[in-house]
Formats: C-alpha cells, sequence, structure tokens
C-alpha cells in the first residue's frame, strides 16, 4: 500500500482521492478490571472482566476531486454506515481493525485549496486486530499450529477430516 492510503469496507483510498495525511496514533485497549473494597481487607482486590475496551482513532485526511461539496457527501457516507466495517491502514497493511464512525467529519474550508478538502474524522475501534493473512493450513498428524502473534489468539477454527478421528 501507499503511504497515507487504506481500505474500508472494501473501498481503496486512492480510488475516492482520499489519504491519510499524518500516520494515524494507535492506542492499545484497556483491560477492564475493577478495584474493590472488602471488609477486614486492606487494599482493593482486582475483579478482571477478561475484556477490554474500545479505542479511539482521529485521522486527519485530505481528500481532493471535481466539488468539495460531492467529496465531503462521498467520504460522509463511506464512513456513516452505523455498523463495524474493516479498515486496512498502509502503516500496518497485514492488520484488519474493526471500526465505527464515533463523531461526523470536521471539514476544514482552506480557499486555497479550492475544491481538495482536508477533515478529520474520529472513529472507535473494535479491541481487537485481525490478520489478514487467513490462508488455510493442512495439519497433518501430530502437527502443531502456532499462533503468529505476541497476543492471545481468538482464532476461528473450520475443521475438514475423513477417516478415523480422535
Amino acid at each position: 500500500m501507499k503511504p497515507g492510503s487504506f481500505i474500508l469496507n472494501g473501498v481503496y483510498s486512492e480510488n475516492i482521492g482520499t489519504v491519510i495525511q499524518a500516520r494515524p496514533r494507535l492506542s492499545t485497549p484497556k483491560r477492564r478490571v475493577t478495584l474493590k473494597q472488602t471488609f477486614g481487607k486492606d487494599g482493593s482486590l482486582p475483579y478482571d472482566e477478561e475484556a477490554y475496551d474500545n479505542t479511539e482513532l482521529e485521522l486527519k485526511m485530505h481528500t481532493s476531486g471535481a466539488s468539495a461539496m460531492n467529496n465531503r457527501d462521498v467520504i460522509f457516507n463511506l464512513f456513516n454506515k452505523g455498523e463495524y466495517m474493516d479498515l486496512i491502514l498502509y502503516s500496518d497493511p497485514t492488520k484488519i481493525y474493526k471500526v465505527l464512525m464515533s463523531e461526523p467529519p470536521s471539514f476544514d474550508s482552506i480557499y486555497y485549496m479550492g475544491e481538495s478538502i482536508t477533515y478529520q474524522i474520529k472513529l472507535t475501534v473494535s479491541p481487537y486486530k485481525y490478520l489478514l493473512d487467513n490462508h488455510l493450513i493442512s495439519v497433518a498428524s501430530g502437527q502443531t499450529i502456532i499462533n503468529p502473534t505476541l497476543y492471545t489468539a481468538k482464532p476461528y477454527f473450520v475443521m475438514y477430516g475423513f477417516g478415523d478421528g480422535y
């Protein structure tokens, strides 16, 4: 992917004349742990929900085209789906982020830019990233599958087999 480009729900940013102006700041999801006070015990005890909160992602973007009004409509309609969408960023091209628009775009009106527009859009990001490379693998008897990430993975396995299974 070219610097500044992205893919949102299968739409390539280059096809709509849009680029991310600065590498976005990515936050790590916060684990939901509540500290609870108990009678007769000093300090607090952690209650771990074993879950994570969404993070926020702000994209500073630029779109060029024949009409600033049309550009605004295209961008708003691209992000305004009301559901999580797949986002692949140029800065992390092997991962899919699940994003949802949390605030509508804020467009800047800069007179010398003509019909091009700059804007910021805020997204809420689901706590998990998904590997883009989800190819099929064949596993023989006694073979081990290894998680290629540093995180506990929640993979989706579909197993097909024939013959005797143990």
